[in-house]
């Protein structure tokens, strides 16, 4: 397994229409060259993507223990509660944007 890290500009590649529909598993389509719009793509490998997504929910229930942390008195429960709800939604909620990418 890759460690997680951002999906970068340097992870682009540039590939041709036959190398891209050959299904060299890559996705992120975005026309690199305006003019010659069947030519050329710019794209990401999945892993690439995989590796980005697995990143940012571990960015993300990094910040949110940070600040769960914080709030240790009774007092704060309602809003530990509030921000584990949160955190949960925004989970699946990228988890379902990437839902062809990552594996459950």
């Amino acid at each position: 397994m890759r460690k997680p890290e951002p999906l970068t500009k340097e992870k682009e590649k540039t590939v041709s229409e036959v190398e891209f529909y050959n299904n060299k598993g890559l996705i992120d389509i975005k026309n690199k060259n305006k003019e010659n719009v069947k030519e050329v793509f710019t794209v990401f490998e999945k892993l690439d993507v995989k590796s980005a997504v697995d990143w940012l929910l571990k960015e993300i229930e990094k910040e949110t223990n940070k600040y769960l942390d914080t709030y240790s008195h009774p007092d704060d429960e309602a809003l530990r509660r509030i921000l584990e709800a949160f955190f949960i939604s925004i989970t699946e909620k990228i988890k379902k944007s990437f839902s062809g990418v990552i594996e459950e």
